[in-house]
């Protein structure tokens, strides 16, 4: 009966135990409303994680690619201002530049209507012709804009001076002064 007596309480321990089975039936019970909590709480960890990490990788995308195109965007502004000047002083020289290019031709008309004087002295047919014809060529190109009714009085003295050089050179000299004198003001006006 000793072995008997072992197991009986062998299998009064298994017994006794069982209790303890029931303790932990009791805390299996409880694991349910517990776990819903843990999982819950496991779950708002693991978002709180999810939305760290999502604020840390939007912090380096914005760091990697903000910063740098940041200077790029200074770098570009300050090219940006220093190319806006260099503009305004071209835009400043090219108007200059077309003063000087119509004061140019205004002096080429000088030039060769002051040929034309001593041609007109020597009465040299084939010079006068020439100087007409270069003359007339400068006039023709001449562009005064501002100064419409100068090129108008021009062009009708130098028709003057074109057909006064033919029969009398008297008249055309006197008409080739006024020309230069009326193209000496026209210097003096596009200053």
């Amino acid at each position: 009966m000793a072995a008997n007596n072992g197991t009986g309480q062998g299998v009064n321990e298994v017994k006794a135990n069982p209790p303890s089975d029931g303790q932990v039936n009791e805390k299996v019970n409880k694991k349910p409303g517990e776990e819903k909590e843990s999982r819950i709480s496991s779950l708002a960890r693991k978002v709180g994680y999810s939305f760290l990490l999502l604020i840390i990788g939007m912090l380096i995308v914005t760091l990697i690619l903000y910063l740098p195109t940041r200077s790029d965007l200074t770098e570009a502004q300050n090219e940006l201002e220093r190319l806006s000047e260099i503009e305004s002083r071209y835009n400043e020289l090219q108007n200059d530049y077309s003063k000087l290019q119509k004061r140019a031709q205004v002096y080429k008309l000088i030039s060769n209507s002051a040929l034309l004087e001593p041609a007109l002295l020597q009465e040299d047919e084939t010079r006068i012709a020439q100087q007409i014809r270069y003359i007339e060529e400068d006039l023709s190109q001449l562009e005064i804009a501002n100064f419409s009714e100068v090129k108008e009085r021009l062009e009708s003295t130098f028709s003057e001076i074109r057909q006064a050089s033919t029969s009398d050179s008297e008249t055309a000299r006197e008409e080739l002064r006024m020309f230069i004198s009326d193209l000496f003001l026209l210097i003096d006006n596009l200053e």
